[in-house]
């Protein structure tokens, strides 16, 4: 039998974590590579001012920023539900709606060797309509970077009916598939850094059932002066020449119109994560971060 949770539960839990949350909350800075996604600002739901993300709120889902939820903590929303179902060890189980519905089908997988190790992967199938007032989560993966708060990830609208058993589809062939990066107290002043490197995983078309479509490689990172660049490969995408500016985003247009969008994460830019999209033709658009 498959692990599940109760979401009777998760208004109070929610209304324990909102009233207890420091009025202290960390910067936020992060983006998407559509307005399905809005990945920029601090959570409003489950806890308030942590790294997290707005997804539809009404189903037919669309961009128009009136008809988002509201961003959701990773850390106090998802991520906690997950861990509550699994007893924080990798597997899958289903988090359930009262009387017994299920909500969403779960998934964690830590990676446990090699570039990116400790790099954890949570993934969600929604299975049915959520709580009022909360996102349309589709399909939805989010990785997050081993000791920080940063976090990288895809989304896709569900399918139109939705097995009620186990799958691992989440629908991530749909053109309208959003990849994101988010996380917490970004860098606003660069450090200088001489060769630094980062492990950096990246997902693209995640499946949950046979860990398909994660990515690793090294990224380096060279910055003095004002100025610096990022090289190196993950996914297939060359990251030579990646502009990094002072106040820690980096990024490079392609002439193929795809582009690479980031963000450097720590006083001491301990972490980066971004994504490459294109918005013409997104097959290929991923999600990645990292740290030193």
């Amino acid at each position: 039998m498959k692990a599940s949770l109760n979401v009777q539960k998760l208004a109070i839990v929610s209304a324990f974590l909102l009233a207890s949350t420091s009025s202290f909350a960390a910067p936020v800075a992060g983006g998407a590579s559509k307005g399905f996604v809005v990945a920029d600002k601090p959570s409003t739901m489950m806890a308030i001012g942590e790294a997290g993300i707005s997804m539809p709120g009404t189903d037919p889902y669309t961009a128009n920023p009136a008809d988002q939820s509201g961003v959701v903590s990773f850390k106090s929303g998802p991520i906690w539900q997950t861990n509550q179902v699994l007893g924080n060890a990798d597997g899958h189980g289903y988090i359930e709606m009262p009387a017994g519905t299920k909500i969403s089908e779960t998934w964690r997988h830590t990676i446990s060797s090699g570039t990116g190790a400790g790099t954890q992967i949570y993934a969600y199938r929604q299975m049915n309509n959520p709580l009022t007032g909360y996102p349309h989560f589709g399909g939805e993966v989010v990785a997050k970077v081993s000791g920080q708060e940063v976090y990288f990830g895809e989304w896709a609208p569900r399918v139109a009916s939705p097995s009620q058993g186990s799958s691992t589809d989440l629908n991530m062939n749909s053109a309208d598939r959003t990849v994101f990066y988010t996380g917490e107290n970004p860098t606003t002043a660069m450090p200088a850094l001489v060769n630094a490197e980062y492990n950096v995983v990246a997902v693209r078309k995640y499946n949950p059932g046979t860990q398909g479509g994660v990515f690793s490689g090294v990224l380096t990172a060279n910055y003095g002066g004002g100025s610096g660049t990022l090289a190196g490969s993950v996914g297939g995408v060359n990251f030579n020449g990646t502009s990094i500016a002072s106040n820690g985003q980096f990024a490079q247009d392609f002439s193929d119109s795809s582009k690479i969008r980031g963000q450097f994460y720590g006083s001491q830019a301990e972490a980066l994560a971004g994504i490459y999209y294109n918005p013409a033709n997104g097959a290929k658009d991923m999600a990645f971060g990292g740290a030193r």
